[in-house]
């Protein structure tokens, strides 16, 4: 983390129309993306001197503000990264939620660094599949949760398919673990697990249908209990993620 300047708190902003991958540390940066420009001035009210952490789908950088005027700002680059991606990779299938739910188990996810967020649509979750609006603003809330956490590995959000038809697909290198109360003690399952690839998989409100229980099964899922009480799928999401990435 780069040194305060009379600053409490340093932001992580998302800059998708800077061209950080070009810029050379201890050069400066010309900002000239009319949006990014009004939020950093008029919204976050960034002054000389203010330190910020800029990053892109490839790189972060750690900048200081040199200049300011009302259409560009200008940042000397103090230091230049490559994003590191986490491990293990994790996929996460999260059922289609009712929206409020849907966005906080989004949020929950890209904040604690899962690789990609699969939505599925299971027997008792939302049946119709997502509007482009809401799909845009779902990839807006892994924008801000991924600048809130500095997780600059941003995961890919992929849209809706049958869980069974996503399951049939899959080949069989993976950990499949499902998060059920009935199932095993998290901590038995954990220090048994490989570090490959993992597919993780909560119910929806209302949980899976014995059908949906066969099948997971059928396909070597290991169940995994979280507490011993049924928790609302949105706690259950920012819980399992949680866990999986606990170091």
């Amino acid at each position: 983390m780069i040194e305060l300047k009379n600053q409490e708190h340093v932001f992580a902003l998302y800059v998708p129309q800077v061209n950080l991958n070009a810029c050379v540390p201890l050069q400066s940066l010309l900002i000239e993306d009319i949006n990014l420009v009004h939020r950093m001035i008029k919204v976050l009210r960034f002054q000389v001197n203010d330190s910020v952490l800029l990053f892109d789908r490839v790189v972060h950088a750690a900048v200081t503000i040199e200049q300011i005027s009302k259409k560009n700002l200008v940042c000397k680059i103090n230091s230049l990264n490559h994003h590191y991606s986490h491990a293990p990779y994790v996929t996460f299938l999260l059922p289609l939620l009712k929206k409020d739910a849907l966005e906080q188990a989004v949020y929950s996810l890209a904040e604690m660094g899962v690789n990609k967020i699969q939505l599925v649509i299971t027997d008792k979750s939302r049946k119709n599949l997502i509007h482009v609006k809401e799909f845009e603003r779902l990839e807006n809330i892994v924008i801000a949760a991924c600048e809130q956490s500095k997780n600059y590995s941003i995961p890919d959000l992929v849209e809706p398919v049958l869980l069974s038809k996503y399951i049939l697909q899959q080949k069989v290198d993976l950990s499949f673990i499902v998060f059920d109360p009935s199932g095993q003690s998290f901590w038995d399952i954990k220090k048994n697990l490989e570090e490959k690839p993992k597919v993780l998989l909560v119910g929806p409100e209302g949980g899976f249908t014995s059908t949906e229980v066969q099948l997971l099964r059928d396909q070597k899922f290991i169940f995994c209990a979280l507490t011993p009480t049924v928790l609302r799928a949105v706690q259950a999401v920012a819980l399992s993620a949680g866990l999986i990435r606990l170091k």
